[in-house]
């Protein structure tokens, strides 16, 4: 799977977002990152159940972690 990013900025520069895609099925988005409040929201998609999981960056950076440290005991 290869990924594709595109980052959009807007006038005002807090208010940006990224959306992921999977290069070879443009249709399907993987994630967007964006701010809402004072924190940057990773949003995981699953796109045939059509769900999210919105996890802030400490958040994500804890289940990424777990995640590593479980594949590489």
């Amino acid at each position: 799977m290869k990924l594709q990013a595109t980052l959009y900025i807007p006038e005002d520069e807090e208010d940006f977002h990224i959306e992921i895609y999977d290069e070879q099925a443009p249709d399907y988005q993987i994630a967007e990152i964006f701010k809402k409040g004072d924190k940057t929201i990773i949003d995981i998609c699953n796109n045939p159940n059509d769900t999210h999981k919105e996890l802030d960056l400490e958040e994500f950076i804890k289940v990424l972690t777990k995640s590593y440290n479980e594949l590489n005991p």
